[in-house]
């Protein structure tokens, strides 16, 4: 008879009980603000955030990410934690998926679909962004 071992890896998760994400249901003459929890001092570890924003028909959210600091691999050239925005739900077309850059930030759908994500390692300032309704440039 032949033995195989095995490593059974137990992880022990805990989430922090966060206030954030929701759905927001914009009428044409809104806007707002979406932060990180706790912005602009760290998040917490092991969040994750989902808010959904829609327009009504005939416009769009204009989202800009005016400020990201969030928890990059130790080679910097990845993200660990991020914000990723997508067109509608999870998914839709990515739009916008970084941890660190607000450049060419300008984000726009009649539905935005977006999700802040951290882990159990590293916090950092988080992010803050904008958004407002416009009228629709293809009506």
């Amino acid at each position: 008879m032949d033995w195989k071992w095995t490593w059974l890896h137990i992880y022990r998760v805990l989430f922090i009980g966060v206030n954030c994400g929701g759905y927001i249901e914009a009428s044409s003459d809104s806007d707002g603000i979406i932060h990180s929890p706790r912005y602009p001092s760290n998040y917490d570890d092991n969040v994750v955030c989902i808010w959904l924003i829609e327009a009504q028909s005939g416009y769009s959210i204009s989202l800009s990410m005016d400020e990201i600091q969030l928890e990059k691999e130790g080679t910097g050239s990845g993200c660990v934690d991020f914000v990723e925005i997508r067109n509608g739900s999870s998914i839709q077309t990515l739009l916008y998926h970084d941890c660190d850059n607000t450049s060419n930030n300008t984000i726009q759908a009649r539905w935005l679909w977006i999700k802040f994500y951290t882990n159990y390692v590293t916090s950092n300032k988080g992010f803050t962004s904008s958004w407002r309704v416009v009228r629709d440039p293809c009506i």
